[in-house]
């Protein structure tokens, strides 16, 4: 049963899909925004093998820049968490920083 949220939590991560149109249903994001500890539908989705490979692609990647004299950080290491009146907003620190997203699933626009 979704527990409702005590202050209101917006993940930057969420945004991106519904800003670009690529998911267009509104509600699912204010859902997240307003409740937690849903239940999932079930899913035959491997995440240990997923998450190996996505780790080794993670770790090339940074090394390759680390290489080339840049600091690598990986994501929660530099994350961070604006508490207003409203609601909560997580992103990264805004430091002047490349951010490179890692994907190793399906591609999308």
């Amino acid at each position: 049963m979704p527990q409702r949220r005590q202050h209101l939590y917006i993940c930057t991560t969420w945004l991106p899909r519904l800003l670009s149109g690529e998911n267009s249903c509104e509600w699912a994001v204010r859902f997240k925004v307003h409740y937690r500890d849903w239940d999932k539908p079930p899913s035959d989705f491997d995440q240990a093998q997923w998450l190996l490979g996505h780790t080794a692609l993670l770790n090339r990647q940074r090394r390759g820049w680390e290489s080339r004299g840049h600091r690598g950080l990986v994501e929660g290491k530099n994350a961070f968490r604006l508490r207003g009146k409203t609601a909560t907003l997580a992103a990264l620190d805004d430091c002047g920083a490349t951010i490179i997203d890692v994907k190793t699933g399906q591609e999308r626009p």
